[in-house]
């Protein structure tokens, strides 16, 4: 759904896509006040462009950097997503608008790596209950809207996603549900925005426990592993990574989030 049409040539590997200020995208995601196109959905695009394109499944994106917002300001915004230096089991790809001033903006860009095997892939350690027992207390999702809100990231229903969330020790536990009204498209999604927004969501809910309120924002994702599909609702387990905390020093917090 996200993505227009196949415009490729001999010359280069391109999609198109017409993003238009009355779907849930633009109408419910917003920062400061302002309609901005969330990261999770250049994910999406990009690793359906790399699956049509390679006519494979993409199994993992590495090297996911956010280079600039996308402001949804017009009726509609057109963006190009490019694949380039394919090397048979991954591709590049860059997100990118065309400005006032007729330059190229690039807002998202990274590499999908593409599964030959068949069979589902690992699953992680841990299991629910456990999950559970190391969170401690659940809590309603709308507590943390309101903090998010306070912080000046407004969210209307279809980004509202996080039903209940447990934080304690270090992790938070959250339960996400899709809204009713996307259900018609989903099977259509690999990645679905929302259900990844939510898991970022996720993670500043654990900042904001922390830290007291703090604002934060993602700009990178060092890799994504598919191993299932998505389902309309699902369980997030973030956790600070072993790596944070050498990052720590220079600002940068890190975490592992398992859907």
């Amino acid at each position: 759904p996200l993505i227009s049409h196949n415009v490729s040539t001999l010359e280069r590997v391109c999609f198109d896509a017409a993003l238009v200020d009355d779907q849930y995208y633009a109408r419910d995601h917003r920062i400061q006040g302002q309609a901005v196109f969330p990261g999770a959905g250049f994910i999406e695009m990009a690793c359906i462009a790399a699956t049509v394109a390679g006519e494979k499944r993409v199994r993992r994106l590495k090297d996911i950097y956010w280079v600039q917002p996308l402001s949804l300001t017009d009726p509609q915004q057109d963006l190009k997503i490019g694949l380039v230096n394919p090397n048979g089991d991954s591709v590049e790809f860059v997100v990118t608008t065309v400005d006032d001033d007729h330059e190229r903006v690039v807002h998202c860009e990274g590499r999908a790596f593409f599964d030959d095997r068949s069979g589902p892939g690992a699953s992680s350690r841990e299991s629910l209950p456990e999950w559970r027992q190391r969170c401690g207390e659940s809590h309603d999702g709308e507590r943390y809207y309101k903090l998010f809100q306070r912080l000046g990231f407004d969210y209307g229903p279809t980004f509202r996603v996080i039903d209940e969330v447990a934080i304690g020790n270090g992790c938070a536990l959250a339960t996400l549900a899709l809204d009713p009204s996307l259900a018609k498209d989903f099977e259509q999604y690999v990645l679905h925005p929302c259900l990844i927004d939510g898991a970022l969501q996720t993670v500043v809910a654990l900042l904001a426990a922390d830290e007291g309120g703090v604002p934060h924002l993602p700009f990178a994702i060092d890799e994504i592993e598919i191993l299932g599909s998505l389902t309309p609702r699902c369980h997030v387990l973030v956790e600070r990574s072993s790596d944070s905390v050498g990052a720590a020093s220079t600002g940068i917090l890190q975490f592992n989030v398992h859907i």
